[in-house]
Order: C-alpha cells, then structure tokens, then sequence
C-alpha cells in the first residue's frame, strides 16, 4: 500500500510539475497575450503551445535539483519579454536579432543597471528556481520551500521594477507581439526579416556598392547630383566629382570669420514643453527669455531618437544608419565624410566635446576622433581636472557642473575652437533630486512621469541659465555662437496626446536657436532638421570649404522648398517643406533614387576622405 502511495505521490508531483512547467512555458513566451487579448492564434503560436508541452514533458524526468532549469529558464523569457518590451516603448521597434549589439547597451543603462545589479538578478533567478524545484520534487513536500519561493520571486520583481521604474501602461504603447516570440519566429524562418523594407532592394545596392568600389565605375545615372538638388537644394557650390560622390562640392561663403562655437545638446528635451514653442505652461523660463534676442527655428526635427545618431546629424549633417538601429559607432565602420568638427580643425580650431557620462557608452571615445574631435572630456576625465569634487544627478556630473566647467576650460582657450556639451541629467528615468525647487505648476500632470520629465527639462534650462549669466560676463560673449538644440524628445505622454501621429511630432520636434555675438532676433518659419546646423554655421562663419553636407544652410535660404528627413525605427520617413501639409511619409515611389543613393552613399562615403582645402 505505501508503495502504491509513493507512486501515487510521485503521480500527482510529476502532473502537478508539468502543468506548472507547460503554463511557465507558455506565458513567458508571451503568446497568451496574443491570443487572449487580441485573439491571434496562428500556426507560430500552435508550434508554441506543442514546445511547451512538449518541454514539460521531457522535463518531468529530470531529478529535484535538475527540475530549477525549466524554471530559470523561463524566468529569462520573463526579464527579457520587460526589457525589450521597454526597448519597444521608447524605440517602436520589435528588437531584432540585428539589434542584439545596441540592446546590450540599453539594459545596462537603464537605471544604472550595472555588473553587480546584473550578477545580483542572475543569482536572484538560480535562487527562485532552485526553491521552485523543491516546491515540485518528488520527495516529500515542504511548504516551507513555496514560502521562501514566493518572498524571493517578490524581491526580484521589486529588484526590476526599482531598476526600470515601470508606469502606467497608458503612457507607452506596444503591438501583440511578445518579444521572445518575436526573436524565435525571426530565427526560426527570417520572416519579419525579410519584411524590412530595406533588404528587399539589399541585393541591388550592394551590386552597385561592389560596381563602383571594385570595378572602379560610375553611380549609374539615376544618381545624377542634379536630381539632387532638386530634393535637397544643393544649388550652391562647385561639384568635384559628380559621378562617385553627388553631394560633395567645394563652396565660397565670403572672407573667414573665426567664431567660436559652443553647441549645447540637451538631453531629452522636446519642443512641445517649451514656452516659445507654444506650451502653455513652460519648462524653459530661461531658454524662453533668451529667444527673444537669438535666431529662432520654429519647426526644427531631430532625425532620430538616438542621441548618438543625433550628433551625428548635428555635427556631420548626414544620416546615420539609415536601415539599422545600431548607431555606426558601435559598429566599428570607418566614417567617410567632413565633419564640421574635422572642416573647422583643418582651420586652426581646437575641437572639444564635453559630458557627465562616461565616454565609453556608445563606444564615443573611439569613434568621435573620427568626427573630427580632437580632446573629449567625459566625467572620469572632468572629475580628474576639476578643483573641486562635482555634484552628480542621476546618470553622471550635473548639468550645472557640467557646463560651469566647460565654460572656464574654453575660457582657457588661445585658439578659436569648437565645443559640444552634451547634457545629461534630463535622461530617463527622470526621477532625480534636483537640488532647486520646482514651481508646482508644471507638475500637475495625471502621470508621475511626466511630471518628472517636465522637472528634468526644468532642471536643465536653470543650468544653462547659470551658464550664461558666466558666459556673458566672459570675453567668450563678443565672439562665439552658441546653439542650444535638443538631441530627440522623450516618448512620455498624458491622454492629451490621443494619437500616435501626435506622438511622433512631440518626440521628434525639437527646439533650436541659435545665439550670435550681435544678439540680433530673427524667426526662421521653414521646416528644418538637425541635418540643417552643420551648413549654417558654416554660413554664419564664412570662406571656402570642401564639403558633403545633406542639409542646407537656413539662414541664406530661409524659404527654400525641399524635403527633410528622419528616420522612424528601421522605416526612413520624408517631409515637405513649406505650405505642403501631408506630414510624414515613408513611402519612396517618388524618391526611389534618393533612397537608393542614401543607402550606396552610406556604404561608399558622402566624401573621399584624403581630401584637403
């Protein structure tokens, strides 16, 4: 009898384990979400439901200690289905295999999920399985064992929702796609792969790319540089080689004057949030006040959401990865172009680029030199000159800190020189001890969030407002141009914004003035892009350059009719100018050789790069 019993016991344990296991198969895969809310079960998900049980299966004869593999594995399926399901809220991109590199990045950045935060979770999940598979041995059961199990699942869920600072599901949006289901149908057939629209003309462009590059020929003639003027206005200037590179040309802008340039890239700050730019409760008293003596762009546009990429747009006026999330400086390509950090080292400037963040992430510290950035200061290397120890707020070095220090390095400076200061303490999560008082009014928002995005942004114009009550004391004042310019927007939203078309114009519109020792107001009403500061400051600046620049400068052209640029995801998108209201496009039939070109030129250069002026 007591045989019949153990069996019995066994019996039930072995039922009971894989009931538990298929569920936890199941739901980490995340397909129950697809079927039970928005009721798609189709042959991917049928596979699914067979592999779980299946797995449960299999796993039944594993002994006690062996059964924690099903369990932390799923777990896995678990935090990766969150991670990348914020990596979709903020990049309304499903993560792809291609994009494993920059994934990498985002984890470890958010919320200062280090190596001990990362070593701390894994043992967290060996733990919860190890204490799971005792809960379902088939020895003797020990309620004790699926009371420390629940308190240790309770304190990693409180572990990654302290990391990640989750929100009210509201504020961010994703489709029914699990994430790992989504990563094991690409794997498994490539067919989402195959649905990005810029592997469906892959085979073409790299015929043209191995044409020119081996063969030594010409861009075929759809890539005639005239029908590029056409799109971007490139009527100005002398082309040096037309049938390899289109855009690159030599132009004359007057006699040389050697401004200074300080370009301020704020971290995360949208116009929408910004009194001149219509808000009706500002964030940007500072800011705001100043724009009455600056150069305002009323319509300006970040050309992506990626801060790196942005700066690439700023300072080097060109798209970077065009079809790839993955920024190229984390792709280790050689950068083929003149940037205007390297056009303005050619003439005697010294380049700076200064940060409260380590210049490692993104991998900066390797690959701005190549932008033509000659001394890069991040925080180990500003903590190292500074007088003083400086404050931190969430990410790294304060904003004020920051800037304050920036300030009398260049104060420093014999030579003209060109500087990027790239905030920081604006970076989500937003949640900081900002060390001023927040008036209340700009935090009346329903969601905590933006009511914390709303400080940070804040935050930052106090910051630059202490900048230039220094600055403008300083010689600095009588000859340098500064511009201040957002890298991208935050995706961070009320009810107010019903729509995802409203969304995307929020997070893409971003401000830009620009200040001139003279101070003389001006209000440019044309669309523009970050695409559009390198070439205008090379216009406010002067002389002769050789150039490949795909925006134009605004100030000489204030009503030109063209088309800009962003990039949206993996989906590049098109915008008119002027009185053309149809919004963004990512529909090319019209500008299929544009496309086709952006994407030759970002595998064979916008420049030859030995070239000198």
């Amino acid at each position: 009898m007591s045989e019949l019993f153990n069996k019995l016991s066994v019996l039930r344990s072995d039922t009971t384990y894989l009931v538990a296991i298929f569920f936890l198969l199941y739901f980490s895969i995340g397909e129950y979400e697809r079927f039970w809310l928005h009721g798609v079960f189709d042959a991917a998900s049928f596979n699914f439901l067979i592999v779980s049980f299946v797995g449960g299966l299999l796993c039944v004869g594993l002994k006690d200690i062996y059964r924690a593999i099903p369990f932390f594995i799923s777990m896995i399926f678990v935090l990766y289905n969150l991670l990348a399901t914020f990596y979709y809220d903020f990049f309304n991109e499903m993560l792809s295999v291609d994009y494993y590199p920059i994934f990498i990045n985002y984890v470890i950045s958010l919320g200062g999920f280090d190596q001990i935060l990362a070593v701390l979770m894994v043992f967290l999940l060996f733990f919860v399985a190890y204490l799971l598979s005792r809960v379902f041995s088939r020895s003797t059961f020990k309620p004790k064992y699926a009371i420390y199990s629940f308190f240790a699942f309770i304190f990693m869920q409180a572990a990654i929702v302290n990391g990640f600072h989750l929100v009210d599901d509201d504020i961010y949006y994703r489709n029914d796609f699990s994430p790992v289901g989504f990563a094991v149908r690409e794997i498994l057939n490539g067919k989402y792969l195959d649905e990005i629209p810029s592997t469906k003309i892959s085979k073409e462009i790299k015929s043209i790319v191995y044409d020119v590059r081996v063969n030594d020929n010409d861009l075929p003639s759809e890539m005639d540089p005239q029908y590029f003027q056409k799109i971007f206005d490139y009527s100005e200037g002398e082309s040096i080689n037309p049938k390899r590179y289109p855009i690159y040309r030599q132009i004359e802008l007057g006699e040389f004057q050697s401004y200074n340039i300080i370009v301020i890239v704020m971290e995360s700050v949208r116009a929408s949030e910004m009194g001149l730019y219509g808000a009706e409760v500002s964030t940007s008293p500072f800011i705001d006040s100043l724009a009455e003596s600056a150069i305002v762009f009323d319509k300006n546009y970040a050309t992506n959401i990626f801060t790196v990429k942005s700066e690439m747009a700023i300072n080097c006026s060109m798209l970077d990865s065009i079809d790839d999330l993955t920024p190229s400086s984390m792709r280790g390509k050689p950068l083929q172009n003149k940037c205007l950090p390297m056009l303005l080292e050619g003439k005697g400037y010294d380049t700076f680029w200064f940060h409260g963040y380590t210049s490692e992430f993104y991998r900066r510290d390797g690959f701005f030199p190549k932008l033509g950035f000659e001394k890069i200061y991040d925080k180990s290397r500003i903590n190292s000159e500074a007088s003083e120890s400086l404050p931190e707020i969430g990410w790294g070095i304060s904003d004020e800190a920051v800037l304050g220090f920036s300030l009398q390095r260049l104060e420093q400076q014999k030579k003209p020189f060109y500087a990027e200061i790239l905030t920081l303490s604006n970076h989500y999560p937003f949640k900081n001890d900002w060390g001023i008082d927040i008036p209340n009014k700009i935090t009346n928002s329903e969601h905590y969030v933006l009511n914390d995005y709303r400080s940070g942004i804040y935050y930052t114009d106090y910051s630059i407002k202490m900048f230039f009550e220094k600055f403008n004391e300083s010689k600095l004042a009588e000859n340098t141009i500064v511009v201040i310019t957002g890298d991208h927007g935050s995706p961070t939203y009320d009810s107010s914004w019903s729509t995802k078309e409203q969304k995307e114009e929020t997070l893409y519109r971003s401000p830009l003035i620009i200040v001139t020792p003279e101070r003389e107001p001006r209000l440019i009403s044309m669309e523009t892009s970050h695409l559009d500061i390198a070439p205008t400051l090379l216009g406010l600046l002067g002389g002769r350059h050789l150039m490949s620049f795909m925006g134009v400068d605004v100030l000489s052209k204030p009503n030109v009719e063209r088309i800009i640029l962003r990039q949206n995801g993996s989906k590049l998108e098109w915008k008119s100018t002027g009185l053309d209201e149809s919004g963004w496009q990512s529909n090319f039939d019209n500008y299929s050789n544009l496309l086709k070109y952006l994407r030759v030129s970002e595998k064979l250069g916008l420049a030859p790069v030995n070239d000198a002026l």
